[in-house]
């Protein structure tokens, strides 16, 4: 079947053909709402990809396989240091048509974008910032406005980290639409003489087989 699924953050896939030609009327006219964002943050020419629907076609074909990263998908990490604040920056790189519900999201999906940490006594979250910030998108199967990483973003997490601390562990978690598959980047934070660093790890699917 030539439709791309797409899927609740929060629940199972329903694969019917009911559900995915639904869900394909509502990713298309999501994708026309956001298009501004997904399109011109990968540099492709709009008028382009709305004349040849076969170029826009081909370009969304990674995001109807599951066991393949999309080219183009890709996140590096960093520790920022200013006075007694600490940042951990995350820079996504978002595929041609991908998108991410935002950190600062309200509503309570599980796929938004997250840092877990093993240890939460240790370190915790405080604040979520993103330039550029996210924008607002219709998220099809709640029929309501959140926000979005459209484009390529850097995520800045500031972190309250308990004195003495010389190392932590955490990963990334977040969902990738409309592929609708969860990713995690596991990571380390050290502290020397020097400051913070990041020591990351590889960006794999977290779907469980």
């Amino acid at each position: 079947m030539d439709l791309p699924i797409r899927c609740d953050p929060c629940q199972p896939p329903d694969c019917s053909v009911t559900s995915v030609m639904a869900a394909h009327g509502l990713a298309v006219w999501l994708h026309m709402v956001c298009i501004s964002g997904a399109v011109w943050s990968q540099g492709v020419d709009l008028n382009f990809v709305q004349n040849d629907g076969s170029v826009h076609h081909a370009l969304m074909a990674p995001h109807r396989n599951p066991d393949a990263i999309p080219p183009g998908f890709e996140i590096r990490l960093n520790a920022e240091e200013s006075g007694d604040s600490l940042w951990l920056i995350s820079t996504v790189q978002l595929p041609y048509g991908g998108y991410i519900i935002s950190a600062n999201c309200t509503f309570d999906y599980l796929g938004k974008f997250q840092v877990i940490w093993a240890d939460t006594s240790m370190v915790r979250n405080t604040e979520w910032r993103e330039e550029p910030a996210a924008e607002l998108a219709m998220e099809p199967f709640e029929a309501q406005l959140v926000p979005m990483l459209l484009k390529d973003t850097e995520v800045a997490t500031h972190l309250r980290v308990e004195p003495g601390l010389a190392a932590a562990s955490g990963e990334l978690f977040m969902v990738l639409e409309p592929q609708c598959v969860p990713y995690r980047l596991p990571f380390t934070m050290t502290r020397s003489e020097t400051g913070w660093s990041v020591i990351q790890g590889r960006l794999v699917a977290a779907l469980q087989h």
